[in-house]
């Protein structure tokens, strides 16, 4: 197993921006989101 992005620093603006542009993100799955509001009596 390898490591996506390794970077020997700390962590700044630069960075980040090259980890988001270089490493792909699987896309997340369709989610249906159902609230229930509970009735106190």
């Amino acid at each position: 197993m390898t490591e996506p992005f390794v970077h020997g620093g700390a962590m700044n603006g630069n960075v980040f921006l090259a980890h988001v542009e270089q490493v792909p993100v699987p896309p997340l799955p369709v989610v249906i989101v159902v609230t229930l509001k509970l009735k106190r009596t």
